[in-house]
C-alpha cells in the first residue's frame, strides 16, 4: 500500500492520485487535519496508525510520499487548555509532538519513498554551505543583526537583496494572505533600520539572462527556463506573477557538470526530491539560489510536458519513472 501525507490545499497530490488510480495502485492519503492515534511496541517493533476505525500497519506500506503534511497526534489542543498553559509548557508539548512525528518517519522505511521529514524545511544557511562544498556558485551573503555590518556589506557590493533564511512565511486571515518575497535593499532602507535588529539574511543580487526551476526526483532532473527578467513585476522575484503577461517558459537541458554537482548536493543534504532554483547570468554562469524540498512542480510539469505527476505515481507504484 502507498501512503500519501499531504495537505488539503495541495493540488499536485490530487493529480498524482489520478495516476495512481490509473495504475490501480492501492493507496491511502492522510492530512495534517486527520486525528491519528499511534501504537508502537518495542518488542515487536510494530508501528500502527489508527484513523477512526481504520488501522495502517507500517509493514503494509510499500511506498511513502511526504508532501506538505504532518502526522497529527494531538497537536490541536483545546483552546481553553492552551490559554491555561504557560509558554514553557506549551513549547514543551510541541517539542514532544515533533519528537514523536520524527520517530514515525524514522520507522516508516518502505522500498519506495519520496520526501524526507528530517530535511523538509529548507535552511538556506546550510544549503548554501553544502552547495559551495559541491562546487556550485552561490552569491555572497551575510547573516547579521547589526546595522554597521550591513552597511559595510552594502558598500562593498552595492546591489543586495534580503529574503528568508529558513522557510517562507505564509499566513491568511479574513481572506487576506500575508507572505514574504525576495526584496531589493537600498541605502535608504538600511538607514531606517535600528542599530540592532532581528538576524537577517542578505545576499548579493545577480543579474540574470534567465532563471531555472528544476524539479529533482531520485537522480533525474526536469528543468525549465523562465524569462522573468523581461517583466518588471517578476524581475526580482518571479512569484510576483503578472497573469495578463505571463513569463515565457521553455524546457531546458542542464549541462552534465551542473547535474553532477546538483545530484551530489541533493544526496548530501538527504533529499530525493525537491524544487531547485538557479539563474544563468549574462556571462552564462550558473548560479545556485536555493532548494525547496516540497516546492510546487506543476508549474514545471505542464508548460514543459514533463508529466511529473505520472512519474511520481509510477515511482510510488514500483514502475520505471521514465517509461
Amino acid at each position: 500500500m502507498i501512503l500519501l501525507l499531504s495537505a488539503h490545499s495541495d493540488i499536485s497530490t490530487i493529480f498524482v492520485e489520478y495516476w495512481l488510480m490509473h495504475y490501480k495502485s492501492d493507496y491511502i492519503k492522510l492530512y495534517s487535519e486527520d486525528d491519528i492515534q499511534l501504537e508502537y511496541e518495542s518488542s515487536s517493533k510494530s508501528l500502527n496508525l489508527k484513523i477512526n476505525d481504520y488501522t495502517i500497519c507500517h509493514n503494509d506500506i510499500s511506498a511513502f510520499w511526504n508532501r506538505r503534511g504532518a502526522f497529527n497526534f494531538g497537536q490541536k489542543l483545546a483552546k481553553t487548555t492552551i490559554e491555561m498553559l504557560n509558554k514553557a509548557i506549551h513549547l514543551y508539548q510541541l517539542r514532544e509532538l515533533l519528537g514523536v512525528q520524527a520517530f514515525v518517519h524514522h520507522s516508516l522505511n518502505p522500498k519506495y519513498i519520496i520526501g524526507n521529514f528530517f530535511a523538509d524545511n529548507e535552511n538556506k544557511l546550510i544549503v548554501c554551505d553544502l552547495a559551495q562544498k559541491h562546487g556550485l556558485i552561490v552569491p555572497e551573503y551575510i547573516i547579521t543583526s547589526q546595522k554597521i555590518a550591513l552597511i559595510k556589506f552594502y558598500t562593498l557590493f552595492n546591489t543586495i537583496i534580503t529574503k528568508n533564511a529558513i522557510s517562507s512565511f505564509y499566513y491568511t486571515h479574513d481572506d487576506i494572505a500575508f507572505s514574504n518575497y525576495t526584496t531589493l535593499l537600498n541605502r535608504n532602507d538600511i538607514d531606517l533600520l535600528p542599530d540592532n535588529f532581528f538576524p537577517s539574511f542578505c545576499q548579493v543580487y545577480k543579474e540574470k539572462k534567465y532563471e531555472l526551476r528544476i524539479f529533482y526526483l531520485h537522480g533525474e532532473f526536469y528543468s525549465m527556463a523562465i524569462f522573468s527578467q523581461l517583466d518588471e513585476h517578476t524581475k526580482i522575484d518571479y512569484r510576483h506573477y503578472d497573469n495578463p503577461k505571463a513569463n515565457h517558459c521553455v524546457p531546458f537541458n542542464l549541462p552534465t557538470k551542473i547535474k553532477h554537482q546538483l545530484n551530489a548536493f541533493m544526496v548530501d543534504y538527504g533529499l530525493n526530491s525537491g524544487s531547485i532554483d538557479m539563474i544563468v547570468t549574462p556571462e552564462n554562469e550558473y548560479v545556485f539560489l536555493e532548494v525547496n524540498p516540497v516546492g510546487q512542480f506543476g508549474m514545471v510539469s505542464y508548460p514543459c510536458n514533463y508529466y511529473l505527476e505520472k512519474k511520481i505515481a509510477s515511482y510510488l507504484s514500483g514502475q520505471p519513472i521514465n517509461e
